[in-house]
C-alpha cells in the first residue's frame, strides 16, 4: 500500500467523489 499525503484540496476532491457514490477512487490508487 502507498502511503499518500493529502492537502485539503485533494480531501474535498474525495469527499465529493465519495458522496457521488458513482466512482470508485480506491481502485484508482
Amino acid at each position: 500500500m502507498q502511503t499518500l499525503i493529502l492537502d485539503n484540496n485533494d480531501l474535498k476532491i474525495l469527499n465529493l467523489l465519495a458522496r457521488n457514490g458513482r466512482l470508485s477512487y480506491r481502485k484508482s490508487f
